[in-house]
């Protein structure tokens, strides 16, 4: 009986250390890589609006959908709330993201 009890606390802890081994796995595959991205290579966009991607794909690469403020952007990237509408415009036309201002400052962005 005592026996069995060990086996069986040994195959869960075996169990486990396989889903931490697989998550571990799954984490690393999951890593956040703009180095060959199609915008570098485009013409249209602006090195500002290249920054402003780069920072939002960050922020957003395993999300769906998600909400940015201009406050939150601002020290980092020095831009004010029009300049940063206008380059969420222009990625929207290449097709890079869609966005939602739903207040003055507050943006709801999907990156496609």
């Amino acid at each position: 009986m005592l026996y069995l009890r060990c086996l069986q606390v040994e195959t869960l802890f075996e169990r486990i250390c396989k889903k931490r081994k697989e998550v571990i796995v799954r984490m690393r595959k999951r890593q956040l890589d703009l180095t060959g991205h199609r915008i570098w290579k485009d013409k249209n966009i602006k090195p500002e609006c290249k920054r402003i991607y780069s920072y939002l794909y960050s922020i957003g690469y395993d999300k769906i959908d998600f909400f940015v403020n201009i406050g939150d952007i601002q020290p980092i990237i020095q831009i004010k709330n029009v300049g940063f509408r206008n380059n969420l415009k222009l990625l929207e036309d290449n097709d890079y993201l869609i966005f939602y201002e739903y207040a003055n400052g507050m943006y709801d962005i999907s990156i496609c």
